[in-house]
């Protein structure tokens, strides 16, 4: 019979125990190699390490079901390396022995049993490279070769001569055959020979579903904290299993808005502006929000043909389209949110076209009309006739910007500004809609220099 240690049950296990202190009392055990110490896998000692350190590092909710199911796997396999050296130290290490019917041999973790009465012979020789003695004990159909200090050791030439006489006297007994070997065992016993790493691995997945979450929840606050931001807090508190540092995330969100609205105060100038716009950001910290919906209405007063019918003057309509008026209030937006983005983190404060109920708005209201008072014409055509002169007609745009809140009635802040052509102003091109551009365009400049006078008292980019 061959086998490992680690495979016998527990009841087998202690009848091999009972034998080998039966065997140390009757002289008939002896040591056959003394190793200090069983080796281990080291593929399953790096296994751990790795796995220790993967799931102290976890941070993915993603990895929880990959670490609970892993996880016993490894302890089953760690526990059953340590089941072997515990039991080897316990047997005494490498060593044989003979009891009333059986001979044993344990080498590391394997073991051989053979019935007594198959036994034949023994010696000690040189092994064929001339370099240690080995011993050798003859069975009916085997043969086990073990290593000899000498061959005048005199605990092997007693554990012989031992052997020898018991199986002389077993088959002068005339002892043929070795009576089968009962064991009272349960079911469990029987079919899980490993039972001591099976519990062991039941216990860590009971363990493991309590400690992974902890471990996941902490790092991925831990990871939080380094990055700082609202951002980061933020993608903490949207996983609902994250639990521990809840009400912490939520203080350290608190408190950047907080550092942001005292960094601005310190800038502002305690303008009327200044004030309703630091309610704004006192109203986004309160309400965990960051987004300001900023939304343009604009409307059209423009009449071509107001003039004396006798002058040449382009039609201005078409350069005030939609989808033109739309490509300025977009650029105006983006600026809006860059500059903002120079004091306010943009998870603090962001402006979005989006729009929904629970957002704060800055409404921005313009109308754009002919100037009664001013035509304009090319510098070229100075010396032409006044009949013979292209004209263009002066735009006049007036600007009304609210600041609303959801909680209030009305608008918590409102100014308005109306924006003239210059008397005198360059234009890239002669074309039609390179005129009525750049007058667009100085009046969305004049919105622009005068909201960040308003908020953040200086001039637009």
């Amino acid at each position: 019979m061959e086998g490992k240690i680690n495979n016998l049950s527990s009841q087998h296990f202690k009848e091999f125990y009972e034998d080998v202190l039966n065997s140390k009392k009757s002289g008939t055990y002896v040591k056959i190699n003394n190793q200090k110490s069983l080796p281990i896998n080291p593929w399953v000692v790096a296994l751990s390490l790795v796995f220790t350190w993967v799931l102290i590092s976890a941070y993915r909710w993603s990895s929880f079901y990959y670490f609970i199911c892993i996880g016993p796997l490894i302890v089953y396999l760690l526990a059953d390396q340590f089941q072997s050296i515990f039991r080897w130290y316990r047997l005494g290490k490498d060593a044989i022995w003979f009891g009333p019917m059986y001979f044993v041999s344990m080498v590391g973790k394997k073991f051989q049993k053979f019935p007594l009465t198959q036994f034949e012979s023994t010696d000690i020789t040189m092994e064929s490279g001339g370099r240690a003695y080995i011993a050798r004990f003859f069975f009916e159909g085997s043969c086990i070769i073990l290593p000899c200090p000498s061959k005048s050791d005199i605990h092997f030439q007693r554990f012989q001569e031992n052997i020898q006489r018991y199986c002389s006297a077993l088959k002068f007994r005339g002892i043929e055959q070795v009576p089968a070997q009962k064991f009272k065992t349960t079911f469990l016993v029987q079919v899980m020979p490993h039972r001591g790493p099976i519990m062991y691995s039941i216990f860590s997945f009971i363990l493991l579903i309590f400690l992974v979450p902890m471990l996941i929840d902490n790092n991925q606050y831990k990871l939080a904290n380094q990055i700082n931001t609202a951002t980061s807090y933020r993608q903490y508190l949207s996983e609902s299993r994250n639990i521990r540092h809840r009400e912490i995330a939520q203080k350290d969100i608190r408190a950047l808005y907080d550092q942001a609205i005292k960094a601005y105060k310190s800038k502002s100038s305690g303008t009327a502006g200044t004030v309703a716009f630091t309610q704004l950001i006192e109203y986004l910290r309160d309400h965990n929000l960051y987004t300001v919906h900023m939304e343009f209405h604009p409307q059209s007063e423009l009449i071509d043909g107001t003039f004396n019918t006798k002058y040449k003057i382009v039609p201005v309509a078409t350069s005030f389209s939609q989808g033109k008026n739309q490509e300025r209030q977009d650029h105006v937006i983006d600026v809006v949110k860059a500059s903002l983005g120079s004091v306010f983190p943009t998870d603090i404060l962001s402006i979005n076209s989006e729009d929904t109920a629970s957002l704060p708005k800055l409404d921005v209201f313009y109308i754009y009309k002919n100037d009664p008072e001013s035509v304009y014409y090319f510098v070229e055509e100075e010396k032409l006739p006044i009949e013979k002169r292209t004209w263009y007609y002066g735009i006049m745009v007036y600007w009304r910007l609210t600041l609303s809140l959801p909680t209030q009635t009305g608008p918590i802040y409102s100014f308005q500004i109306v924006s003239k052509p210059a008397q005198q102003f360059n234009t890239e091109s002669s074309n039609t809609d390179a005129v009525y551009t750049n007058m667009a365009l100085s009046s969305f400049q004049d919105f622009k220099n005068e909201f960040f006078r308003q908020f953040l008292n200086w001039s637009s980019p």
